[in-house]
């Protein structure tokens, strides 16, 4: 409470009123969110001053003499959801605004504003966020999330099956990758096993976005990774006059899976309110080497939130239920012949509030909270539980954006706390613990001609306090654990020209062992190992640096990452060589090594005036043991895609081959995995029909039934990834 006082004092003593002084001048940029093409004749008003203009072919805008101070900038487009943004205007500022506006039919949420920028160097910025939305975003939709992200640069999938699949960035996983939505974070175990599936259904967002650079400081320690955001709007963040309604279906051809969900949002007075709810339903998996036989899955999810609307903000709660049974495929040594089956749920509330201020300096102030229940029971033959999980975790954020006491830029200070109760239950002998992280960020921008800075800083207190101390446990010293952590980033943008950017981010990363890699201490059958945990493990700290290069202006967009990251202490579970006898399960243990990561992404686009788009990504990475010398285990390969598409108007297709290198750098005993090279291709159609808008899609992967492994699946040993898919997508969108 002392530390929140103290921060409000400071605010408050820092706030003060900017003085109008000379005219400059507001520039920008109208796009359509799905393929960033230009909106003519937008037309853009500034307010409380009467001044507008219309954008011209390319979507620029431009508003000449305008007295310094604060505005309201409003953009329609006949079409387009109307959106207004706040904005500052200075003669030492030379942002160009960069709007994203959402066709009116083809999302019910509230429009979502990329970037109000010139490329400066912020997480909100257009360079550290990599999103699907849209059309886009409907090409991908796989199976799960980690399969709709994939074949973004620098994303692989981590997978044992289609259920529990997660996604890997730059060859980090775990926990290092955090996943959020809405900006609450899910508070599932995905990030604990390769067994536990991740509690979100992807068919029914609105967007998704891969966060890195400062701004993932606001979630997580841990820098080096990212946070992979689902934007759904489950409470809503807008009031509006109009109902919106969204139905979809998707099935697909190799696990003969279906899907169909229905979500709506209303005004009810000041109220928005929204529903949601989502079936899907898959059998076993069809390889080229054979069915995979216990990898089918049944998900329900439903969900309902309201906002209550008024003049400076909105105050919202939701509910959500997850709940999902798949199977864990068998055959594997120490496996069962037949497999596990899980079934887990997910529970959760979330609660926000949400205050504007009419003031120079304090912006916004946001506070959410969360309170999530999980419950995870896995089930070997004859209906025997080998394992049960249940968390009971609680979270909450208090943030306060601010606009710069200097003349342009912005920031963010932000404290957060969070409290997770551990049981657990069957043959798994982790003992139950309480873990409790109270944390504190700062995150601030500023801006200067062509130069944009922005540092982050984040302090955290971590509390692991197992129920029982054991100081006879075989692993060591069971007892209780205190860390304290430091991350910082510190981030330069550099405009060459109007359309090329280059930037370089250094950061210092810090993560404290989870339980599992503290405490875990036997047999874990649906992943297929003994694990043990290590009580003396220590902070995992790291340094990094990444260099950028940019151009994202139509008709040619390009970006390149030069990346690389270095851990005195970098925690990982490998597998060690040994056999449990009792189990037949081989031993992974958790252990702290020097280790370094560099890498590579790159991602090439150019849109011919004919309707054909040509693209290219590529992503790799190296890592390994710094001492050593030897590779670290699941590591992806060098991973490219070309695609290229013909767009006209309502109508879409193309076709693009997916390639991968050998994997052979791999740790003592880990198994290579050779490259491989398919084909998949796409058509999309849209049309609209009395204020309803259909959008058909069909995704072919895989074309020519090649064999081939991912190289971070767990059951590569055994089968093939899939064989020849037609996944099918159908959504209409109705307002009234």
């Amino acid at each position: 409470m002392r530390i929140i006082l103290f921060h409000f004092a400071l605010i408050l003593f820092l706030t003060h009123s900017l003085v109008p002084g000379k005219d400059c001048t507001i520039r920008g940029k109208a796009l359509d969110i799905n393929d960033e093409s230009p909106l003519v004749s937008a037309v853009v008003k500034i307010s409380p001053s009467e001044k507008y203009t219309i954008s011209k072919e390319d979507g620029s805008f431009q508003i000449n003499d305008v007295p310094e101070g604060d505005y309201i900038l409003t953009i329609t487009h006949l079409g387009y959801r109307d959106h207004a943004v706040k904005i500052t205007a200075s003669v030492e500022s030379r942002h160009t605004f960069v709007i994203f506006l959402t066709p009116v039919a083809l999302e019910i949420s509230p429009v979502v504003v990329a970037g109000e920028h010139q490329h400066k160097m912020t997480g909100r910025g257009e360079e550290y966020i990599e999103s699907l939305a849209g059309r886009e975003l409907q090409k991908e939709l796989g199976m799960n999330l980690a399969s709709t992200l994939k074949d973004e640069a620098g994303i692989a999938m981590r997978s044992m099956g289609p259920a529990p699949a997660r996604p890997v960035i730059r060859g980090m996983n775990g926990d290092r990758v955090v996943i959020n939505e809405d900006g609450h974070k899910t508070s599932d175990l995905s990030a604990t096993s390769p067994d536990h599936a991740v509690t979100i259904e992807q068919f029914t967002v609105d967007r998704i976005e891969v966060i890195r650079g400062p701004d993932v400081l606001r979630f997580t320690s841990s820098a080096t990774g990212g946070v992979v955001n689902v934007i759904r709007h489950e409470i809503p963040a807008e009031w509006h006059k109009k109902v919106y309604i969204n139905s979809g279906l998707y099935a697909e051809s190799v696990n003969k899976g279906y899907l169909a969900s229905l979500t709506a949002e209303a005004p009810v007075g000041s109220f928005i309110i929204r529903g949601e709810i989502s079936g899907r339903k898959s059998a076993d998996l069809s390889t080229p080497g054979g069915s995979l036989n216990n990898s089918d899955a049944r998900n329900l999810n439903y969900s309902g939130g309201a906002s209550w609307f008024y003049n400076n903000g909105y105050t919202g709660i939701s509910y959500r239920r997850f709940a999902l049974d798949y199977g864990i495929p068998g055959g594997f040594e120490g496996g069962h012949p037949n497999g596990v089956d899980i079934e887990l749920f997910r529970n959760q509330l979330n609660f926000i509030s949400e205050y504007n201020f009419k003031d120079s300096f304090a912006d916004r102030l946001r506070f959410n909270f969360n309170r999530t229940f999980y419950r995870h029971k896995e089930f070997e033959k004859a209906n025997v539980i080998g394992s049960e999980f249940r968390v009971m975790n609680l979270n909450g954020n208090l943030e306060l954006t601010h606009n710069s006491i200097l003349s342009s830029g912005n920031g963010r200070i932000g404290i957060s706390s969070d409290h997770r109760d551990f049981d657990i239950g069957g043959f798994v002998f982790t003992p139950p613990a309480r873990s409790t992280n109270i944390s504190f960020y700062l995150i601030e921008d500023y801006n200067y001609k062509r130069l944009g800075f922005e540092a982050g800083m984040r302090f955290g207190y971590d509390n692991i306090s197992p129920l029982e101390e054991d100081p006879d446990a075989k692993i060591g010293y069971v007892r209780e654990k205190n860390y304290r952590s430091f991350s910082l980033s510190v981030s330069l943008l550099y405009r060459l020209t109007n359309k090329v950017s280059t930037g370089l981010n250094i950061y210092r990363s810090s993560r404290v062992p989870t339980l599992e890699e503290l405490f875990s201490e036997g047999p874990h059958l649906a992943a297929y190992s003994y694990e043990t945990g290590n009580p003396e493990l220590n902070v995992e700290n790291g340094w990094g640096m990444e260099y950028f290069v940019y151009h994202k202006f139509h008709p040619l967009k390009y970006s390149m990452n030069l990346f690389y990251n270095n851990f005195s202490n970098f925690i990982i579970h490998r597998n060690s060589g040994e056999t449990n006898y009792q189990t037949f399960l081989p031993v992974y243990s958790a252990t702290g090594i020097p280790a370094f990561f560099a890498g590579i992404e790159f991602d090439l686009e150019y849109s011919f005036e004919t309707g054909i788009k040509a693209s290219a990504r590529l992503g790799y990475t190296y890592a390994e043991n710094s001492e050593s010398g030897t590779p670290l285990p699941e590591i992806p390969p060098l991973k490219t895609t070309l695609e290229i598409c013909y767009r006209k108007n309502d109508f879409a297709a193309g076709l693009s081959a997916e390639s991968s290198l050998k994997q052979e750098r791999t740790d003592e005993f880990e198994q290579p995995t050779a490259g491989y090279l398919i084909l998949n291709g796409f058509l999309q159609y849209s049309f609209e029909t009395s204020g309803m808008l259909h959008m058909f899609s069909i995704g072919f992967d895989n074309i020519l039934n090649q064999e081939y492994r991912n190289h971070l699946s767990r059951i590569k040993s055994i089968l093939p990834e899939p064989g020849t898919n037609i996944r099918l997508t159908y959504k209409n969108f109705l307002e009234f």
